[in-house]
Formats: C-alpha cells, sequence, structure tokens
C-alpha cells in the first residue's frame, strides 16, 4: 500500500500545480497534460481497483474515475483545447483546488 501513498503525493502534487497554474490564466504544456491525463485515470483506476478509500470518499472517488477516463480521454484527443479561455481556467483551477482537497482527505 506505500505505493498509493506515493501515487497520492504525485496527485497532490500535479493538482496543487494545476490550481496555480489556472489561476494565473494559463495550462500545462500539451505534451505534460497528455501524461498529466494518463496518470490521473490509472491513479482512480487503481484506488477503486483497490478498495483504497471506503464509505462517501470510495463514491468520490468513483466520480472522479470517470471524470478522469473519459475527460483524459477527450484531453488527450484535444478536445478540451477550448477551455484556454480566462473563466474557463478560472473554473478549472477550482475544479482542481476541489479535488486537491480530496485527495489530502484520502492521504
Amino acid at each position: 500500500m506505500e505505493f498509493i501513498f506515493f501515487m497520492i503525493l504525485v496527485m497532490i502534487l500535479i493538482h496543487l500545480t494545476g490550481t496555480v497554474v489556472s489561476f494565473m490564466k494559463m495550462t500545462f504544456p500539451k505534451r505534460l497534460g497528455n501524461l498529466i491525463a494518463v496518470y490521473e485515470a490509472v491513479f482512480y483506476i487503481v484506488l477503486i481497483a483497490l478498495h483504497a478509500v471506503a464509505g462517501v470518499l470510495y463514491y468520490l472517488g468513483l466520480l472522479y474515475l470517470v471524470i478522469h477516463v473519459l475527460g483524459g480521454a477527450y484531453y488527450v484527443r484535444g478536445g478540451l483545447s477550448k477551455m484556454q479561455i480566462a473563466n474557463g481556467l478560472t473554473y478549472y483551477g477550482i475544479y482542481e483546488l476541489l479535488e486537491t482537497i480530496y485527495l489530502i482527505l484520502i492521504l
């Protein structure tokens, strides 16, 4: 279970950085973003498959699993590039912050 702890720490770092970058009206470079999208999808698959969280946190994890598998595929295919408008990035930064809080809770 140590690897899930490490995976959570990496996710927190990604999401804290994503929050700051989004509030600065910027995004990760596409190549890095693709790697992050795949990592996040794998993370939630592992988290849920291992039943590493319970109760409400498990159901939130399921929701994030769906978001990251579908959203990650959409991102990698270039579908989210339209979010690079200022307001969209602010809302995305808020979403990233909420996910960071979730990740801290499961830590």
